[in-house]
């Protein structure tokens, strides 16, 4: 019952320890051999004039497109064929999503004025619109990706972008399905926040360019621990 998204590799193995050995092995999906749904079949080289014609173990690795399937939940049946043409089945369930999660809309930084704060700990908070929780078709989102970037690239280092599975810590960073806490930044100034999100299939989202504002994913961020100058009476 595992997610999966895009192109995946299925390995295909089988063994006849008594008889002539495997002469083929097929993969089929939704108990639909041949009508609907991709088919991978695989014959192996057999000779008669020995007592076990065929080779005895097989395996084969086929490449399967999961956008050819509807998001939801799917079965995989591997059929494995003797020399005496005895047949056995095995099948599995898997789920399907190739639906790609909405960009975090309603972004705030809590604690902030403008996005700048004099406490190097910030929590942010976003609203997913479409896809959060796991239901029937959708998986739910996984991971936090969170990428703060220079906006002065001359003067600012680039740190990597770090990725947090919902419910831990990764680098200091907690994260939930629509916030994280405890985001610290490698200097004082000004940096570019970027959010997105990860599904269980490995579906992200997209990051916005920051025109949107607060309904945006992009946003400036800034840590300034410094009072300014006191202020000085003039006639």
């Amino acid at each position: 019952n595992f997610w999966n998204s895009g192109t995946k590799t299925v390995q295909v193995a089988a063994i006849d320890h008594d008889g002539g050995g495997v002469k083929n092995t097929k993969i089929f999906f939704d108990g639909a051999s041949g009508a609907g749904s991709p088919d991978h079949n695989f014959d192996q080289y057999c000779a008669y004039i020995h007592w076990q014609p065929c080779t005895a173990f097989v395996s084969n690795v086929p490449s399967v497109d999961t956008t050819a399937f509807a998001d939801g939940p799917h079965t995989a049946t591997t059929r494995a064929t003797d020399a005496g043409d005895n047949v056995t089945d095995a099948t599995v369930n898997f789920k399907v999503d190739n639906t790609t999660p909405d960009t975090p809309s309603a972004v705030d930084i809590d604690g902030t004025l403008q996005g700048w704060s004099s406490s190097n700990d910030f929590d942010v908070a976003w609203t997913n619109a479409t896809e959060e929780a796991e239901t029937l078709t959708q998986s739910g989102i996984a991971q936090v990706r969170v990428n703060v970037e220079p906006t002065d690239p001359g003067n600012q280092v680039d740190p990597a972008a770090v990725t947090i599975p919902v419910g831990s810590s990764v680098s200091g960073i907690t994260a939930s399905v629509n916030s994280i806490s405890g985001l610290s930044l490698p200097a004082v100034g000004e940096w570019t926040l970027r959010l997105s999100v990860i599904d269980r299939a490995g579906n992200e989202s997209a990051v916005g360019d920051g025109s949107g504002g607060s309904a945006d994913s992009d946003l400036v961020i800034g840590f300034d621990p410094t009072p300014p100058a006191a202020p000085q009476g003039q006639a």
